[in-house]
């Protein structure tokens, strides 16, 4: 849940701000998620007795779940029309022009026959 949670509130501030702020603030929540995952993996997973490898193993393990995470809450963040449908942008209050909504209803309404 706590993932999205945050994908949801970047989707807010990218809708009323822009793409450059929901990147930085979705780079910088999915930099915060990794480093929580970390810690708290680091407390769960048991370390190792006196082996060296045992460590590197442990290291790998627990960086590979903080990407994963990482990754996780960038794909499901991943939006291509954030640019697109920014609430404050001039383009989305203008109107379709009259000429081009006349034309296509007329080719309609003249296909149909």
């Amino acid at each position: 849940g706590y993932k999205y949670v945050l994908i949801a509130i970047g989707l807010l501030i990218g809708i009323f701000t822009g793409t450059t702020v929901y990147n930085v603030f979705m780079f910088y929540t999915c930099c915060s998620i990794g480093f929580f995952i970390y810690r708290t993996m680091e407390k769960a997973v048991p370390r190792p007795g006196h082996e060296a490898s045992g460590h590197k193993r442990r290291f790998y393990f627990l960086v590979a779940c903080a990407a994963i995470q990482l990754l996780a809450i960038f794909f499901l963040g991943f939006t291509r029309d954030l640019g697109e449908t920014t609430l404050f942008s001039a383009s989305s209050f203008s109107a379709p022009s009259l000429a081009t909504t006349a034309g296509t209803e007329y080719e309609m309404a003249a296909g149909d026959d």
